[in-house]
């Protein structure tokens, strides 16, 4: 997965590169992404990456864009892999870098699945304890506060973003109880839960609505 640390820009320009090396390449007559759809994945995330800024339909087909062109390239690479054998000089001759040892397979690893909702615990001193199941498969959970307002927080290509002027708090751990602590009295919160893993970030989880005390 050599372009899973690109930016979004990158990675369509990578697609774009595997498409050109792939064109008249007697070694891949059949590819499992056909090309011109290859190419049209590339050309859908750069344009959404270009109206990202024009509210959450925007924001949403970002992702949707950028998920795709990301299954578009797994397909391809698996299909690159098998014809290739552990070949190097044959799996750059498609675009492609070679990120394992020769004759080693290229592996998807799979991302955590969403967790269940998360349990809010009002505590004096303006805290708020989370906890949330255990998911198969998490390395790290991410726990979400939005402080008196709308949770309006999206996930696009495996970050978090926060919208500019939302009371966001987010802590990392790898333990699935945290506590959220000092916040201002009798004041509302919506916290949710991102899963994640080498292989990405789940959805998050439902969002619960709590409220501090004094």
């Amino acid at each position: 997965m050599s372009w899973a640390r690109a930016t979004l820009l990158q990675r369509a320009g990578f697609a774009r590169g595997t498409v050109t090396a792939m064109t008249g390449n007697a070694s891949f007559t059949t590819p499992a992404v056909a090309l011109p759809a290859m190419t049209n994945a590339a050309s859908r995330l750069e344009n959404a990456w270009a109206n990202r800024e024009n509210g959450a339909v925007a924001r949403d087909e970002l992702e949707n864009a950028s998920t795709d062109l990301d299954d578009k390239l797994h397909l391809q690479a698996e299909y690159v892999d098998k014809i290739a054998n552990g070949n190097d000089d044959i799996i750059h001759s498609a675009g492609f870098l070679s990120t394992k040892p020769a004759n080693e397979r290229l592996s998807r690893s799979a991302a955590p699945q969403t967790s269940s909702a998360p349990v809010l615990v009002s505590q004096s001193g303006g805290n708020i304890k989370v906890t949330v199941d255990a998911v198969a498969g998490a390395k790290l959970y991410c726990f979400v506060l939005v402080l008196d307002g709308g949770f309006n927080v999206n996930i696009i290509n495996n970050q978090i973003e926060i919208p500019a002027n939302t009371n966001t708090l987010l802590i990392n751990s790898t333990k699935r109880s945290v506590t959220f602590k000092n916040l201002p009295a009798l004041k509302p919160v919506q916290v949710a839960v991102v899963i994640m893993n080498s292989a990405g970030a789940s959805g998050f989880s439902t969002v619960v609505k709590g409220s501090t005390i004094l």
